[in-house]
């Protein structure tokens, strides 16, 4: 694997002047790219989720949040029940799909379909996504999730001044 030591020094340089980042043999950026949900699992199966920015009011008062704190994921970690252990297990991206070094590619229409076709061979790609579409973004969850989230970032730009 390479390692870009230009990115380095800008990564020590945007993450508050912090150089030990570009001195550092190996730095690793963790990206949450909603296209794709993956689970990993050596026994133990995790979900990430992103419902946690739902419902602001309450989880503000369930967390004792304050102003300028908001939940950025959960992180569920466990034993599969049985059902799940033993079901069939849905088709996963090959590393190339995944798997990107020193600058971030949006894939191109072209290679997310040949990706489905990969992965859903049996489903047109068209109706599959806007069903992914109508359910992601276009549901009560999504309008919940926008309000919660805007009024977290309201508060925040609010109090910059502070």
């Amino acid at each position: 694997m390479q390692h870009n030591p230009v990115i380095k020094d800008r990564l020590a340089d945007l993450c508050d002047h912090q150089p030990f980042i570009a001195r550092a043999p190996f730095v690793l950026v963790f990206l949450a790219d909603t296209r794709r949900w993956l689970d990993a699992s050596l026994g133990i199966g995790s979900c990430y989720i992103g419902d946690v920015l739902e419902n602001r009011e309450q989880m503000t008062e369930l967390l004792g949040l304050d102003r300028f704190v908001f939940p950025v994921t959960l992180l569920v970690f466990g034993y599969p029940a049985p059902g799940q252990s033993e079901r069939t297990k849905p088709s996963r991206p090959r590393r190339e799909y995944l798997v990107q070094q020193n600058r971030y590619r949006p894939r191109t229409e072209a290679e997310l379909r040949a990706l489905h076709g990969e992965l859903y061979p049996d489903d047109d790609f068209d109706i599959w996504m806007a069903a992914f579409c109508t359910r992601k973004y276009q549901s009560a969850f999504a309008r919940e999730m926008n309000r919660s989230v805007k009024g977290w970032m309201g508060e925040y730009g609010e109090g910059r001044d502070v």
